[in-house]
């Protein structure tokens, strides 16, 4: 058994790494004003740290660990400098709260430049980060976020003084289209940790139509994950209510219905049990994807 440390010495790391607690329990979604672009013309992606409708909790540019796109050509890592807070009472913060169309609160901010026409995706991998929780709130966590459930005496935790030591990184994604030519680069992976890939280009799709996406964890397919899906609604703050939750089949993929036009969004959380000669008691993987069916 890995050495685990006391529950007094943990809880006096965790206050000094509260920052990190602040992050865990909370999704990463890329959003766009727009999700339409020009050829060679800044596009700036929202982040947000929280949930589809709101940021909890901004991001220092020390958690990025790298911004990746894909078009025509290959997986291109995209610089960091202008990964930003979004600050308030500035022109791009009135526009968004004129057009009602996103709280910015605590969010973040990145700038992307594409230089060709195309359906292209843009994604952001974090550092990864740990925490330890009391077994009751992990459980309560997983059921709640990550959609599954689990016997913690099947990992050697048994005790309610226990802590439950996880690490956890975060991955997002989404889909902008430049121009008006659609491509299929879309439906080939960015190679992040854990990441839902489209088969087909959502752009293409229409109301009735079923779209269907892979679901990838370390470049390789996840059978059985639980995946939350939902869409804009003309209150954000419906949102998260109206979630579906599909489960991928032996092929790792789910299919999701597409019922009106709208921005959409996919999650997962995928848990695993760390190794035996790790200090922790699970990796956990986060992918999340957003676009825009017209």
């Amino acid at each position: 058994m890995p050495f685990r440390p006391t529950h007094s010495f943990i809880i006096s790391l965790l206050i000094l790494v509260s920052g990190s607690h602040v992050v865990m329990g909370h999704d990463l979604f890329l959003r766009t004003k727009s999700y339409q672009a020009k050829p060679e013309s800044p596009t700036k992606v929202i982040v947000l740290n929280g949930s589809f409708a709101e940021s909890i909790n901004s991001l220092s540019a020390s958690i990025v660990e790298e911004i990746l796109s894909r078009g025509a050509a290959d997986v291109a890592s995209l610089p960091q400098s202008s990964w930003e807070e979004t600050k308030s009472e500035t022109s791009f913060w009135r526009r968004f709260l004129e057009s009602n169309s996103m709280n910015l609160k605590h969010t973040n901010s990145f700038e992307a430049e594409f230089p060709a026409e195309g359906t292209w995706s843009l994604g952001v991998t974090l550092h990864p980060s740990r925490i330890a929780m009391e077994p009751q709130e992990f459980l309560e966590y997983l059921k709640t976020e990550a959609y599954c459930e689990i016997n913690l005496a099947d990992y050697g935790i048994i005790d309610e003084d226990d802590l439950v030591r996880e690490r956890y990184i975060k991955n997002a994604k989404t889909i902008i289209q430049v121009g008006n030519s659609h491509s299929e680069h879309v439906t080939r992976p960015l190679n992040q940790n854990a990441e839902i890939v489209p088969l087909t280009n959502p752009l293409d799709a229409k109301p009735g139509d079923i779209l269907k996406f892979k679901i990838l964890v370390d470049g390789e397919i996840v059978e059985g994950q639980n995946v939350a899906a939902g869409r804009q609604q003309e209150s954000d703050e419906k949102t998260d209510g109206d979630r579906v939750i599909l489960t991928s089949n032996n092929s790792g993929i789910i299919e999701l219905p597409i019922s009106q036009p709208a921005v959409y969004w996919l999650k997962f959380i995928h848990l695993r049990p760390a190794p035996t000669e790790d200090n922790m008691d699970f990796n956990s993987y986060w992918g999340s994807l957003t676009f825009e069916i017209n």
